[in-house]
């Protein structure tokens, strides 16, 4: 199995009006699909007297209702614009890039390979201390040999399956409607991966099962839910 070095950095951007930042070598856009629950307040269903000639009986009844909802890419994109107190480009996207045997979450442009805004103040996808990738691979090498010469072609289909954790966190900035989000979603990253080096490129389809919880918008959750992405890009020699 060959190693190649997938870089992806990350600066701050002073406002969208400059110059973008690094650009993405080998990203596609996220998508997720999380249910959340949350608790409402507690309610009285019913309030009823009952008098007799040899007693008064009163019958309270309070229930507590939990409200499922999706949640999906465009609210967490609004979250992420609450949190900021901005307004992202138009057509600015939430990408998963690939960085080594794991993946990082960006805020790109409409391009999906330019990144516009350094999302690490309050959004992280990282790999714990001790979690490591398992993966399998199986590379194929052919060599053709004709009147016109020689060719050949090398191609790898590899998966990895690593544990990482998405952090939000925007307790320390000033939002635009007052409230603050802070929960964690541990994922089970796996992502399947097709490699040509001969033509230098890759594509990675990535899938997120996560479960998690914490607060949005001031409100206590419990979450569940998917991520996927195909990543497209070119592999970068060391």
């Amino acid at each position: 199995m060959k190693k190649y070095l997938l870089l992806a950095a990350v600066m701050m951007l002073p406002c969208f009006s400059k110059a973008v930042l690094e650009s993405l070598q080998n990203s596609g856009p996220l998508s997720v699909k999380w249910m959340v629950s949350n608790a409402g307040p507690s309610e009285t269903i019913l309030d009823k007297t009952n008098t007799t000639a040899t007693s008064t009986n009163i019958s309270l009844v309070f229930k507590t209702p939990v409200t499922n909802s999706i949640f999906h890419t465009a609210d967490l994109m609004a979250l992420l614009e609450n949190s900021f107190d901005t307004t992202f480009p138009t057509n600015s996207q939430l990408v998963l890039e690939e960085v080594g045997n794991s993946v990082a979450i960006f805020l790109a442009d409409a391009s999906g390979t330019n990144i516009v805004k350094d999302l690490s103040t309050n959004l992280t996808l990282s790999v714990p201390l001790g979690a490591d990738p398992v993966i399998s691979s199986l590379e194929t090498v052919m060599i053709r040999t004709n009147r016109s010469g020689v060719s050949y072609s090398n191609t790898e289909d590899e998966s990895f399956t690593i544990t990482e954790v998405l952090n939000y966190d925007d307790t320390g900035l000033t939002t635009k409607d007052g409230t603050h989000s802070q929960f964690q979603v541990t994922c089970l990253v796996v992502a399947k991966s097709s490699q040509n080096f001969v033509a230098g490129t890759l594509k990675d389809k990535v899938t997120l099962q996560g479960i998690g919880f914490g607060t949005i918008r001031n409100r206590g959750v419990e979450m569940q839910g998917t991520g996927a992405a195909t990543i497209t890009g070119l592999l970068l020699a060391p």
